[in-house]
């Protein structure tokens, strides 16, 4: 169970989210899938990052650059409007439930990966 006395974090810029994240029991958040996996009693706050610009989908001259809170469903959606990616695009348009796929990140899937 998560404790009443959870801290929010707000940063403007990935500096400063660097520097919280060094706290004891602070975690980043931004789709909030990681919580089923963390101890929620040892949780002392979270540093949301849904404000920092990181859920970007841009192509750069022949790369595809995805940003780590890009959600599968943006991804998904991203590749079946370009007709691009279509390994991933299959991959995770299987991954999950429609809500799950709109939550879960790019980067915190990569970050918790088994």
């Amino acid at each position: 169970m998560l404790s009443h006395d959870l801290q929010w974090y707000y940063p403007e810029k990935i500096s400063e989210a660097l520097k919280l994240i060094k706290k004891e029991g602070v975690i980043l958040h931004a789709g909030g899938t990681r919580i089923l996996k963390t101890q929620a009693r040892n949780l002392k706050g979270f540093v949301d990052v849904s404000g920092l610009g990181l859920n970007y989908i841009q192509k750069k001259g022949k790369n595809i650059l995805i940003g780590s809170g890009a959600t599968f469903s943006e991804v998904v959606n991203y590749c079946r409007e370009t007709g691009s990616l279509a390994g991933l695009c299959s991959a995770l348009s299987e991954s999950g439930s429609t809500p799950l796929r709109n939550r879960i990140t790019i980067g915190g899937s990569l970050k918790d990966f088994p």
